[in-house]
């Protein structure tokens, strides 16, 4: 099953103003061959914001944030807590959830909450579900 990435209305402001700068620049300062080095990276933005969801499959997670993927399994999943941690993570909010797993850990957006925590626990019924505060 498929849970879109939850979007912070000031994420969305700085995405949007970001491609759109790099468009603009491209267009109207260097109308050139130039103008490829600024649009490349208003398509990475784009991608990033429009590619940002989890999948969660029978067995694993996968995370997509444009060209970024990451993969967990349920099984290694130990515990999951919400989180407002601004570090770098594939997640468009800051009403995040914190995944730590055996192998790592991974911060994620989505906008089920509730709905994304309930399928993966009918995945792996031993995932501690941690409280905020």
């Amino acid at each position: 099953m498929r849970f879109n990435s939850r979007y912070d209305w000031w994420l969305v402001l700085i995405f949007v103003s970001g491609i759109f700068t790099f468009l603009f620049v491209a267009a109207l300062v260097y109308p050139t061959l130039l103008s490829f080095i600024f649009i490349i990276p208003a398509l990475l933005l784009g991608w990033i914001y429009f590619g940002t969801f989890y999948t969660v499959l029978k067995d694993r997670v996968i995370i997509r944030s444009g060209p970024l993927k990451w993969t967990v399994l349920t099984s290694d999943i130990i515990y999951i807590e919400p989180t407002h941690n601004p570090l770098s993570a594939p997640a468009l909010s800051l009403d995040r959830l914190f995944i730590k797993y055996k192998k790592g850990f991974i911060t994620v957006s989505p906008k089920d909450k509730a709905g994304f925590i309930q399928l993966l626990q009918e995945r792996n019924h031993n995932i501690n579900i941690k409280k905020k505060g």
